[in-house]
Protein backbone atom coordinates (compact mmCIF):
# COMPACT_ATOMS: atom_id res chain seq x y z
CA UNK A 1 0.00 0.00 0.00
CA UNK A 2 2.86 2.54 1.09
CA UNK A 3 4.35 1.92 -2.20
CA UNK A 4 1.30 2.43 -4.52
CA UNK A 5 0.25 5.74 -1.89
CA UNK A 6 4.04 7.17 -2.55
CA UNK A 7 3.43 6.69 -6.56
CA UNK A 8 0.42 9.15 -6.71
CA UNK A 9 0.95 12.63 -7.60
CA UNK A 10 0.87 15.36 -4.45
CA UNK A 11 -1.48 18.02 -3.84
CA UNK A 12 0.87 20.86 -5.54
CA UNK A 13 1.95 18.69 -8.61
CA UNK A 14 -1.78 17.78 -9.69
CA UNK A 15 -2.31 21.52 -9.57
CA UNK A 16 -1.89 23.71 -12.69
CA UNK A 17 -0.48 27.05 -12.00
CA UNK A 18 -3.23 29.89 -11.80
CA UNK A 19 -2.18 31.97 -13.64
CA UNK A 20 0.77 31.48 -16.46
CA UNK A 21 2.51 33.98 -18.35
CA UNK A 22 0.99 32.58 -22.05
CA UNK A 23 -2.41 32.78 -20.58
CA UNK A 24 -1.77 36.64 -19.56
CA UNK A 25 -0.31 37.39 -22.93
CA UNK A 26 -3.29 35.55 -24.33
CA UNK A 27 -5.70 38.23 -21.97
CA UNK A 28 -4.06 41.18 -23.05
CA UNK A 29 -4.42 40.22 -26.55
CA UNK A 30 -8.47 40.26 -26.56
CA UNK A 31 -8.50 43.16 -24.35
CA UNK A 32 -6.73 44.87 -27.21
CA UNK A 33 -8.61 43.06 -30.02
CA UNK A 34 -11.86 43.64 -28.25
CA UNK A 35 -10.95 47.16 -27.57
CA UNK A 36 -9.96 48.29 -30.54
CA UNK A 37 -13.22 46.74 -32.39
CA UNK A 38 -15.64 48.62 -29.44
CA UNK A 39 -13.98 51.84 -30.36
CA UNK A 40 -13.81 51.22 -34.18
CA UNK A 41 -17.56 50.76 -33.94
CA UNK A 42 -18.32 53.38 -31.48
CA UNK A 43 -16.78 55.80 -33.58
CA UNK A 44 -18.28 54.38 -37.10
CA UNK A 45 -21.79 55.02 -35.43
CA UNK A 46 -21.66 57.86 -33.20
CA UNK A 47 -18.36 59.68 -34.62
CA UNK A 48 -20.69 60.86 -37.84
CA UNK A 49 -23.81 62.06 -36.15
CA UNK A 50 -22.55 63.93 -33.24
CA UNK A 51 -22.48 67.49 -33.83
CA UNK A 52 -19.21 67.41 -31.28
CA UNK A 53 -17.12 65.60 -33.41
CA UNK A 54 -18.40 66.97 -36.79
CA UNK A 55 -20.07 65.98 -39.74
CA UNK A 56 -17.98 67.46 -42.37
CA UNK A 57 -20.11 69.81 -43.45
CA UNK A 58 -19.47 73.46 -43.42
CA UNK A 59 -15.89 73.11 -42.51
CA UNK A 60 -13.03 74.67 -43.94
CA UNK A 61 -10.41 72.16 -46.01
CA UNK A 62 -7.63 73.66 -43.52
CA UNK A 63 -9.67 72.47 -40.06
CA UNK A 64 -7.90 69.85 -38.47
CA UNK A 65 -9.17 70.46 -35.45
CA UNK A 66 -5.40 71.46 -34.51
CA UNK A 67 -4.46 75.05 -34.80
CA UNK A 68 0.02 75.85 -35.20
CA UNK A 69 0.98 78.82 -34.18
CA UNK A 70 1.88 80.40 -37.31
CA UNK A 71 1.25 83.88 -38.70
CA UNK A 72 -1.12 83.55 -41.56
CA UNK A 73 -1.89 86.30 -44.04
CA UNK A 74 -5.33 86.39 -45.37
CA UNK A 75 -6.80 88.60 -48.01
CA UNK A 76 -10.41 89.65 -47.67
CA UNK A 77 -11.85 89.08 -51.05
CA UNK A 78 -14.89 92.38 -50.93
CA UNK A 79 -12.42 94.56 -50.13
CA UNK A 80 -8.63 94.01 -51.23
CA UNK A 81 -7.70 93.79 -47.34
CA UNK A 82 -4.57 92.09 -46.21
CA UNK A 83 -4.25 90.82 -42.92
CA UNK A 84 -1.77 88.34 -40.63
CA UNK A 85 -3.64 86.34 -38.32
CA UNK A 86 -2.28 84.32 -35.54
CA UNK A 87 -3.40 80.79 -36.46
CA UNK A 88 -5.09 79.71 -39.55
CA UNK A 89 -8.23 79.19 -37.39
CA UNK A 90 -8.36 82.76 -36.70
CA UNK A 91 -8.89 83.26 -40.45
CA UNK A 92 -12.54 84.78 -40.60
CA UNK A 93 -15.13 82.68 -43.21
CA UNK A 94 -14.73 84.07 -46.42
CA UNK A 95 -11.20 85.26 -46.70
CA UNK A 96 -8.57 83.33 -48.54
CA UNK A 97 -5.58 83.05 -47.14
CA UNK A 98 -2.31 84.11 -49.54
CA UNK A 99 1.21 83.31 -49.38
CA UNK A 100 3.67 86.32 -49.53
CA UNK A 101 6.66 86.12 -51.48
CA UNK A 102 9.23 87.13 -49.02
CA UNK A 103 12.30 88.44 -51.30
CA UNK A 104 15.72 87.58 -49.91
Amino acid sequence: MNKLYSQLPTYEESQPPVLEKRHLYGFVFLFVVFGGLIFIIYNWQYGRTNPAVGSGENESKYDTGVCIQVITPARNPFTGEIKEFPTPCDVPEGWERIRLDVKQ
